[in-house]
């Protein structure tokens, strides 16, 4: 019983910790969709997904994404490396 609720919480929290933590294992590409998971993540989706956003540029500062009226996403990285992902609404299919 023990070993069930340590994998109810191990789980769910190891997913969360490889998304958010700042390195290459959430970096999508240009033309990629994502979505809003949670209160403050970001996961990979499918272009044809209600609420997706396709990736339209990969920056270094949010003031350098075109439109500043779209939403972006900051993923902090090593040495205080941000990774800005300028983000406009999926034409959905």
């Amino acid at each position: 019983m023990v070993i069930v609720a340590l994998l109810v919480l191990v789980v769910p929290l190891g997913l969360v910790y490889a998304f958010t933590r700042g390195s290459d294992a959430f970096s999508p590409d240009v033309g990629s969709c994502v979505k809003q998971s949670g209160t403050n993540g970001a996961v990979a989706a499918e272009c044809s997904e209600a609420n997706a956003f396709e990736v339209v540029s990969k920056e270094d500062s949010a003031a350098k994404c075109a439109d500043q009226a779209q939403p972006r996403i900051e993923i902090a990285g090593d040495g205080g490396r941000v990774e800005v992902l300028c983000l406009k609404p999926a034409a959905s299919g």
